[in-house]
């Protein structure tokens, strides 16, 4: 029996994997709050474009668009801390530096997905975090404690080499 993978459903993003040192640094903060669902430490990654749920011939015309891409290793840091206040719950995250560089990789992953998958860049605006875990129902008074406090502190920058 034939099996058709191209009825085979993925579910598809685009992401730049951080050093297990950044990671851990980010899961210390994770002790703080303990009534958060945490996003686990190996979790803990930038998303530069989610594609969604897609079939396997979609997921090669992705992995086509992945490798023309192209780009220089380039520095990046954690800065600032925020969330995402949906009522009742919030999303917390952690922000990145400013980098014409992460711009330019987000612009080549975009244009390569709509060349190679004929997938259209999203409306949004693109605003680099990290999702550092959710609270179901927000003590927004605690959240502000912890960012506030948070936001003291500096991140050491760290290299991007890749994506995937």
């Amino acid at each position: 029996m034939v099996q058709d993978t191209a009825k085979k459903i993925q579910r598809l993003f685009v992401a730049v994997e951080f050093p297990s040192a950044v990671r851990m640094t980010l899961a210390k903060r994770q002790k703080e709050i303990p009534c958060m669902l945490w996003t686990p430490p190996g979790n803990l990654h930038l998303t530069l474009r989610l594609i969604g749920e897609v079939s396997q011939t979609v997921t090669t015309a992705v992995i086509a668009g992945h490798k023309i891409v192209r780009a220089k290793p380039f520095s990046l840091q954690i800065q600032g801390f925020g969330l995402f206040d949906r009522t009742p719950q919030a999303i917390l995250w952690a922000g990145l530096s400013p980098s014409p560089e992460l711009s330019g990789l987000k612009q080549q992953v975009d244009s390569a997905l709509t060349q190679c998958a004929g997938l259209r860049n999203g409306t949004g605006f693109f605003t680099p975090h990290v999702t550092l875990g959710r609270m179901k129902t927000a003590d927004l008074k605690l959240l502000q404690a912890f960012i506030s406090k948070a936001n003291e502190d500096n991140s050491p920058a760290f290299t991007v080499q890749s994506f995937t």
